[in-house]
Protein backbone atom coordinates (compact mmCIF):
# COMPACT_ATOMS: atom_id res chain seq x y z
CA UNK A 1 0.00 0.00 0.00
CA UNK A 2 1.87 2.90 -1.16
CA UNK A 3 0.85 6.62 0.18
CA UNK A 4 2.78 8.38 -1.96
CA UNK A 5 5.23 11.33 -0.94
CA UNK A 6 6.64 12.28 2.60
CA UNK A 7 5.30 15.49 3.57
CA UNK A 8 4.89 17.64 7.00
CA UNK A 9 1.92 19.78 7.52
CA UNK A 10 0.39 21.76 10.15
CA UNK A 11 2.54 20.07 13.16
CA UNK A 12 2.07 16.92 11.97
CA UNK A 13 3.28 14.20 9.23
CA UNK A 14 2.09 12.11 6.76
CA UNK A 15 2.31 11.90 2.79
CA UNK A 16 0.53 13.66 -0.33
CA UNK A 17 -0.90 10.68 -1.76
CA UNK A 18 -2.40 9.68 -4.80
CA UNK A 19 -5.74 11.24 -4.64
CA UNK A 20 -7.02 14.09 -6.97
CA UNK A 21 -4.68 17.01 -6.40
CA UNK A 22 -2.23 15.39 -4.52
CA UNK A 23 -4.46 16.03 -0.90
CA UNK A 24 -2.11 15.62 2.78
CA UNK A 25 -2.75 12.69 5.00
CA UNK A 26 -1.75 12.70 8.57
CA UNK A 27 0.27 9.14 9.85
CA UNK A 28 -3.24 9.26 11.57
CA UNK A 29 -5.65 9.23 8.70
CA UNK A 30 -3.41 6.29 7.23
CA UNK A 31 -3.20 4.30 10.28
CA UNK A 32 -6.78 4.58 10.27
CA UNK A 33 -6.95 3.42 6.36
CA UNK A 34 -4.86 0.44 7.26
CA UNK A 35 -6.68 -0.36 10.22
CA UNK A 36 -10.12 -0.66 7.53
CA UNK A 37 -8.19 -2.50 4.98
CA UNK A 38 -7.35 -4.83 8.14
CA UNK A 39 -10.51 -5.37 9.13
CA UNK A 40 -11.70 -5.90 5.32
CA UNK A 41 -9.45 -8.74 4.64
CA UNK A 42 -9.34 -10.63 7.66
CA UNK A 43 -13.78 -10.64 7.33
CA UNK A 44 -14.06 -11.27 3.76
CA UNK A 45 -10.79 -13.58 2.91
CA UNK A 46 -10.78 -17.49 3.40
CA UNK A 47 -9.36 -18.40 6.83
CA UNK A 48 -6.40 -20.24 4.88
CA UNK A 49 -5.22 -17.04 3.10
CA UNK A 50 -2.37 -14.92 4.19
CA UNK A 51 -1.38 -11.68 3.68
CA UNK A 52 1.81 -9.21 4.18
CA UNK A 53 0.73 -5.57 4.44
CA UNK A 54 3.33 -3.32 3.62
CA UNK A 55 2.52 0.36 4.05
CA UNK A 56 4.65 2.06 2.25
CA UNK A 57 5.87 5.85 1.31
CA UNK A 58 8.93 7.10 -0.58
CA UNK A 59 11.94 9.54 -0.92
CA UNK A 60 10.35 11.81 -3.36
CA UNK A 61 11.23 15.33 -3.18
CA UNK A 62 13.69 14.04 -0.81
CA UNK A 63 15.65 17.20 -1.17
CA UNK A 64 12.60 19.74 -0.22
CA UNK A 65 12.66 18.34 3.47
CA UNK A 66 9.77 16.69 3.69
CA UNK A 67 12.47 13.01 3.70
CA UNK A 68 13.89 13.31 7.14
CA UNK A 69 15.02 10.90 10.02
CA UNK A 70 12.11 12.43 12.15
CA UNK A 71 9.58 11.24 9.10
CA UNK A 72 11.35 8.20 9.22
CA UNK A 73 10.34 7.51 13.13
CA UNK A 74 7.32 8.70 12.94
CA UNK A 75 6.36 5.82 10.23
CA UNK A 76 7.83 3.22 11.90
CA UNK A 77 6.05 3.82 15.03
CA UNK A 78 3.17 4.02 13.31
CA UNK A 79 4.04 0.46 11.46
CA UNK A 80 4.37 -0.70 15.22
CA UNK A 81 0.88 0.48 16.50
CA UNK A 82 -0.37 -1.34 13.42
CA UNK A 83 1.44 -4.54 14.10
CA UNK A 84 -0.05 -4.39 17.87
CA UNK A 85 -3.19 -3.89 16.16
CA UNK A 86 -2.91 -6.98 14.44
CA UNK A 87 -1.84 -8.80 17.46
CA UNK A 88 -4.82 -7.89 19.75
CA UNK A 89 -7.09 -8.05 16.97
CA UNK A 90 -6.60 -11.55 16.42
CA UNK A 91 -5.76 -11.28 12.91
CA UNK A 92 -1.81 -12.64 13.62
CA UNK A 93 -2.38 -16.02 11.86
CA UNK A 94 -3.67 -14.40 8.75
CA UNK A 95 -2.15 -10.92 8.59
CA UNK A 96 1.66 -9.32 9.14
CA UNK A 97 2.52 -5.73 8.80
CA UNK A 98 5.27 -4.03 7.27
CA UNK A 99 6.86 -0.83 6.54
CA UNK A 100 7.85 -0.03 3.03
CA UNK A 101 9.48 3.11 1.13
CA UNK A 102 9.44 3.03 -2.39
CA UNK A 103 13.36 4.67 -2.83
CA UNK A 104 14.45 6.25 -5.95
CA UNK A 105 17.97 7.63 -6.92
CA UNK A 106 16.50 10.14 -9.09
CA UNK A 107 13.70 10.68 -6.53
CA UNK A 108 15.71 12.72 -4.42
CA UNK A 109 19.72 12.64 -2.53
CA UNK A 110 21.26 9.51 -0.86
CA UNK A 111 21.55 11.66 2.37
CA UNK A 112 17.77 11.99 2.29
CA UNK A 113 16.70 9.09 2.47
CA UNK A 114 19.39 7.33 4.32
CA UNK A 115 18.63 9.92 6.97
CA UNK A 116 14.75 8.34 6.71
CA UNK A 117 16.15 4.73 6.58
CA UNK A 118 18.02 5.69 9.73
CA UNK A 119 15.09 7.37 11.32
CA UNK A 120 13.07 4.27 10.80
CA UNK A 121 15.37 1.70 11.97
CA UNK A 122 16.13 4.05 15.35
CA UNK A 123 12.50 2.78 16.52
CA UNK A 124 12.84 -0.37 17.49
CA UNK A 125 13.92 -3.70 16.80
CA UNK A 126 11.88 -6.00 14.95
CA UNK A 127 10.01 -3.26 12.76
CA UNK A 128 10.24 -4.22 9.08
CA UNK A 129 11.18 -2.17 6.30
CA UNK A 130 11.00 -2.54 3.13
CA UNK A 131 12.52 -1.10 0.28
CA UNK A 132 10.56 -1.69 -2.98
CA UNK A 133 12.52 0.72 -5.31
CA UNK A 134 14.87 1.15 -8.26
CA UNK A 135 18.47 1.47 -8.98
CA UNK A 136 18.24 3.97 -11.69
CA UNK A 137 21.71 3.84 -13.51
CA UNK A 138 23.10 0.98 -11.83
CA UNK A 139 25.33 -1.14 -14.16
CA UNK A 140 24.32 -4.57 -15.07
CA UNK A 141 27.85 -5.77 -13.90
CA UNK A 142 29.87 -4.78 -11.14
CA UNK A 143 33.30 -2.75 -12.02
CA UNK A 144 36.50 -4.41 -10.80
CA UNK A 145 36.57 -1.28 -8.71
CA UNK A 146 33.19 -1.30 -6.42
CA UNK A 147 33.72 2.05 -5.40
CA UNK A 148 33.27 3.07 -8.74
CA UNK A 149 29.60 1.41 -8.85
CA UNK A 150 27.09 4.60 -9.39
CA UNK A 151 23.34 5.38 -9.85
CA UNK A 152 21.97 8.55 -10.91
CA UNK A 153 21.65 11.51 -9.24
CA UNK A 154 25.16 11.31 -6.56
CA UNK A 155 24.18 8.11 -5.48
CA UNK A 156 26.74 5.21 -4.87
CA UNK A 157 25.80 1.68 -4.76
CA UNK A 158 26.84 1.73 -1.06
CA UNK A 159 23.81 4.26 -0.81
CA UNK A 160 21.77 1.42 -2.56
CA UNK A 161 23.35 -1.54 -0.75
CA UNK A 162 22.55 0.67 2.26
CA UNK A 163 19.20 1.32 2.24
CA UNK A 164 17.87 -1.93 0.87
CA UNK A 165 19.98 -4.35 2.97
CA UNK A 166 22.93 -3.05 5.49
CA UNK A 167 20.63 -0.33 7.53
CA UNK A 168 19.01 -2.88 10.14
CA UNK A 169 15.44 -3.79 9.44
CA UNK A 170 16.06 -2.66 5.68
CA UNK A 171 14.92 -5.46 3.44
CA UNK A 172 14.49 -5.42 -0.22
CA UNK A 173 11.34 -6.11 -2.92
CA UNK A 174 13.08 -3.90 -5.86
CA UNK A 175 11.14 -3.17 -9.22
CA UNK A 176 11.39 -5.89 -12.29
CA UNK A 177 9.84 -3.52 -14.77
CA UNK A 178 12.77 -4.62 -17.46
CA UNK A 179 14.97 -7.50 -18.02
CA UNK A 180 17.96 -5.53 -17.57
CA UNK A 181 16.27 -3.84 -13.94
CA UNK A 182 17.04 -7.60 -12.54
CA UNK A 183 21.09 -7.40 -13.78
CA UNK A 184 21.02 -3.81 -11.98
CA UNK A 185 19.90 -5.35 -8.63
CA UNK A 186 22.20 -8.55 -9.15
CA UNK A 187 24.58 -6.11 -9.14
CA UNK A 188 24.00 -4.65 -6.04
CA UNK A 189 24.02 -8.03 -4.73
CA UNK A 190 27.65 -8.87 -5.56
CA UNK A 191 28.55 -5.52 -4.31
CA UNK A 192 27.34 -6.68 -1.40
CA UNK A 193 29.35 -9.85 -1.66
CA UNK A 194 32.64 -8.33 -2.34
CA UNK A 195 32.52 -4.99 0.44
CA UNK A 196 30.55 -6.17 2.96
CA UNK A 197 31.65 -10.31 2.18
CA UNK A 198 27.50 -11.25 2.39
CA UNK A 199 24.81 -11.04 -0.52
CA UNK A 200 21.88 -8.86 -0.57
CA UNK A 201 19.06 -11.56 0.20
CA UNK A 202 16.24 -10.01 -1.79
CA UNK A 203 12.39 -10.77 -0.61
CA UNK A 204 10.92 -10.98 -4.23
CA UNK A 205 10.40 -8.96 -7.35
CA UNK A 206 7.72 -6.00 -7.84
CA UNK A 207 6.14 -5.91 -11.40
CA UNK A 208 4.04 -3.41 -12.61
CA UNK A 209 1.50 -5.20 -15.38
CA UNK A 210 -1.84 -4.62 -13.62
CA UNK A 211 -0.86 -0.68 -13.32
CA UNK A 212 0.71 0.31 -16.90
CA UNK A 213 1.20 -2.78 -18.32
CA UNK A 214 4.54 -2.84 -18.44
CA UNK A 215 6.42 -5.35 -20.81
CA UNK A 216 7.10 -8.22 -17.56
CA UNK A 217 4.25 -10.29 -16.20
CA UNK A 218 4.49 -10.94 -12.36
CA UNK A 219 5.89 -14.44 -13.09
CA UNK A 220 8.54 -12.59 -16.41
CA UNK A 221 9.63 -10.78 -14.27
CA UNK A 222 10.19 -13.14 -11.36
CA UNK A 223 12.19 -15.39 -13.81
CA UNK A 224 13.89 -12.50 -14.87
CA UNK A 225 15.46 -11.64 -11.40
CA UNK A 226 15.76 -15.25 -10.36
CA UNK A 227 17.65 -15.85 -13.74
CA UNK A 228 19.96 -12.89 -13.07
CA UNK A 229 20.50 -13.66 -9.52
CA UNK A 230 21.41 -17.32 -9.85
CA UNK A 231 23.64 -16.94 -12.84
CA UNK A 232 26.31 -16.25 -10.25
CA UNK A 233 26.93 -18.94 -7.28
CA UNK A 234 28.08 -16.27 -4.97
CA UNK A 235 24.18 -14.48 -5.49
CA UNK A 236 22.21 -17.64 -5.82
CA UNK A 237 18.78 -18.06 -4.19
CA UNK A 238 15.62 -18.92 -3.83
CA UNK A 239 13.63 -15.35 -4.27
CA UNK A 240 10.59 -16.57 -2.10
CA UNK A 241 7.53 -13.88 -3.87
CA UNK A 242 6.45 -12.03 -6.67
CA UNK A 243 4.04 -9.00 -6.47
CA UNK A 244 2.32 -6.53 -8.45
CA UNK A 245 1.45 -3.22 -8.60
CA UNK A 246 -2.06 -2.04 -9.41
CA UNK A 247 -3.60 1.27 -8.87
CA UNK A 248 -6.78 2.44 -6.63
CA UNK A 249 -7.23 5.31 -4.95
Amino acid sequence: MDFGQPAFQSGAYGTFHFGVGFPFASIDQIETAVQGFLNGYFHCSPGSSALRVIVGTSNFHGNQGAVTAAHGLAWAQMVARLGDYVATSGYGDQLAVHGGNDIEPDFGPPAAARDWVNGFASAMAGVVMYNYGSCDACPSALPDTPAACHADNGWSCEDIWYVSWGSPGALAIPEIYLTKLAKQWQTISLYGVVVHNAPVTYSGSLSQSGACNCPLSPADAWTAFWTALNRDPRTAQSLPWSTDINRQH
